[in-house]
């Protein structure tokens, strides 16, 4: 199949997928119609255009029709640059209109679109799907024109409660550069930790101790929670793994110090500083001054 780049077609790359009849200004329509700019099958992958080479994507009313959701989101990241924006429109989970259509295979909600975020995919245990996208993503709701001058707080009641309040939504989504899912993972842990939810924090330090991509902030997160369990061995074995990445981190010699002297051992507590104080007098004295 011929690949079709940017500047084949205009400087810059806007595609209306699925258009139909009735293609946006200033896109390109792409369809299985014979009307369409340019006719492809869009149940089929690959499509003919090349990897990142287009700029923007408008799709309204098709993806409630698509057989495979994640195969075509899969390809609309693929060929997407970096940056650029996908507007999609579907009929609301909540209205008639999600429903009485024969041919939609699925209602859409706000809920649909977590699953195109690969952080949120980890966060939730999920990323074992057949998911390769990274989109950032804000949605709006189209309301019924009956429920567009009602207050704000009549309308999150309507959207939460009504049938038909909401007829449509307008999702963005935005193509992510690519990140390595270990700085995911130590972001998630450290964004757990201080939420205060340690038990979920130390699942995702534990994971990247599991890929050998564990760091210093890992390691002493999870020293100091396994100290507060009363996990010594475990605890020590993290607070040397931290030090082995930085032998001065000031935060894994504390604690290494502090869990010495709390399992009893005073002595080596102070033997160990003395052994710091031989190399980095002032690192041991701001040490000593925490104690």
């Amino acid at each position: 199949m011929q690949q079709i780049a940017g500047d084949d077609i205009q400087r810059e790359l806007k595609l209306d997928i699925a258009c139909g009849k009735n293609k946006r200004p200033g896109f390109v329509g792409v369809d299985l119609w014979e009307g369409a700019d340019i006719v492809v099958d869009l149940w089929q992958f690959p499509w003919p255009f090349e990897d990142n080479s287009v700029d923007e994507v408008f799709c309204s009313h098709y993806i409630e029709h698509t057989p495979d959701l994640i195969a075509f989101i899969n390809e609309l990241y693929r060929i997407m640059k970096v940056g650029a924006k996908a507007e999609i429109i579907a009929p609301y989970y909540s209205s008639i209109r999600a429903w009485q259509d024969p041919t939609h295979l699925r209602a859409i909600s706000e809920a649909t679109f977590y699953y195109f975020s690969k952080k949120w995919r980890l966060i939730n245990r999920l990323d074992h799907y057949p998911l390769t996208v990274d989109f950032n993503f804000d949605c709006n709701l189209l309301l019924d024109p009956y429920w567009q001058e009602k207050s704000e707080e009549e309308k999150k009641f309507a959207i939460r409660h009504y049938v038909n309040a909401v007829s449509d939504i307008q999702a963005r989504l935005i193509k992510r550069e690519h990140v390595d899912e270990s700085l995911y993972l130590a972001e998630i842990a450290s964004e757990c930790w201080e939420l205060g939810q340690f038990v979920e924090a130390i699942r995702f330090c534990e994971q990247l101790l599991e890929r050998d991509m564990a760091g210093v902030d890992e390691y002493l997160m999870m020293a100091d929670f396994y100290q507060k369990n009363d996990k010594f061995a475990k605890a020590f074995t993290m607070y040397r793994s931290a030090l082995k990445f930085d032998n001065e981190s000031f935060q894994a010699h504390c604690g290494l110090i502090r869990l010495l002297g709390s399992a009893g051992k005073v002595k080596k507590a102070q033997q160990y500083l003395e052994n710091i104080r031989k190399t980095n007098q002032e690192l041991a004295d701001l040490i000593q001054g925490l104690l």
